[in-house]
């Protein structure tokens, strides 16, 4: 029997909301959670794989990054790596690519050897790829449709080795089983789901109203939900579009 009302409702099941559900389940004394989701399964939208580049942020070749603002998105960055280590997600969820930013001409060559020398106080394992290193490991950038050598400077800075590619759809998939299969906390996941609207429901003014109603029905069951409101999340009964932890 699911609650009437929850402690915390997640609105959509992207990486934010998949990434928001296991965080408050794993991490605080919250006791009963919900997620909400317009589609048949999380992360189906801009988190696909198809949607986005799949990159791990971590800004070690973000070029428009300032030095403060590479640490925090770092710390950050390790946070999902460590978590994929964690749990064995190495080349499941988690791959190491080579990866570079390059820099054409000379003021750009000189951008990019500054920001090497700068930025590797932060990546010590950043490194600085020169034309013959480029030649070897990427040589398709050093030449033009004719395959001649282009004449300009040119230089990169990137990484080997490094976990740098994130599938973000089965990242999505894992934080939301992880949390359910945790049992430490009473968490409700639909799917189907299409949020109407949002109310505020009396006092106090942290308690809401989230009528939903079902925008699929899968094949196999006959899921309904009830379009009546109730406090913090909607009254959904389902049999196939229904997770519970």
């Amino acid at each position: 029997m699911n609650p009437s009302t929850y402690d915390v409702l997640i609105i959509g099941g992207g990486i934010s909301g998949a990434a928001l559900l296991y965080t408050l389940e794993r991490y605080t004394d919250l006791g009963t959670l919900c997620l909400l989701e317009k589609y048949g399964a999380p992360a189906t939208l801009n988190s696909s794989a198809t949607s986005n580049s799949q990159t791990l942020h971590c800004g070690d070749i973000e070029t428009n990054y300032t030095l403060q603002k590479a640490a925090k998105v770092k710390h950050t960055a390790k946070m999902v790596e460590k978590y994929c280590l964690q749990h064995g997600y190495e080349n499941d969820i988690i791959y190491a690519h080579q990866k570079m930013a390059l820099g054409v001409g000379y003021d750009e060559v000189n951008f990019m050897t500054k920001r090497h020398e700068e930025f590797s106080t932060l990546y010590p394992y950043l490194k600085i790829f020169d034309r013959d290193t480029l030649k070897r490991i990427e040589p398709a950038v050093l030449y033009d449709a004719d395959g001649e050598e282009r004449l300009e400077p040119i230089v990169g800075v990137g990484v080997q080795g490094e976990y740098t590619t994130v599938d973000f759809k089965r990242l999505s998939d894992s934080f939301v089983e992880n949390a359910m299969q945790s049992g430490s906390k009473h968490t409700d996941v639909f799917f189907n789901q299409h949020v109407m609207k949002i109310a505020k429901r009396g006092e106090p003014t942290s308690i809401f109203s989230v009528p939903s109603v079902s925008t699929a029905i899968s094949p196999a069951s006959s899921t309904t939900c009830s379009k009546s409101p109730i406090s913090a999340t909607t009254s959904c009964e389902t049999s196939s579009s229904k997770c519970r932890g």
